[in-house]
């Protein structure tokens, strides 16, 4: 287990940090955000939102798809998408008529 000693060393270990997250956005930024609104909402439905079963690709599926059955109808509400990866859950809901802020 590395300690961080100092404040230059917190710096280093946060620009390091923030580094590999933009590389890693940049490199996956078309494919979690296509042009076509249809394609962003099919692939956030397959991804983030479908059970296993149902031919879904995450772990998660099950879960967020229940917190947003759970949630119910928002139309109106004011949604803050924070700190969620590539933020997809905000656009997601701003799609669905809603007024969102991603950060």
């Amino acid at each position: 287990m590395i300690l961080v000693e100092d404040d230059k060393s917190v710096d280093r270990v946060k620009a390091a940090e923030r580094a590999w997250h933009d590389a890693e956005y940049h490199v996956h930024a078309a494919y979690a955000f296509p042009e076509k609104l249809g394609d962003f909402q099919n692939l956030f439905v397959k991804g983030q939102i479908s059970r296993f079963c149902d031919g879904g690709w995450s772990w998660w599926g099950d879960a967020r798809r229940e917190a947003i059955e759970t949630v119910g109808d928002v139309c109106g509400l004011r949604v803050l998408d924070y700190a969620c990866g590539f933020g997809g859950l905000g656009p997601y809901l701003a799609s669905k008529a809603l007024t969102s802020r991603a950060i």
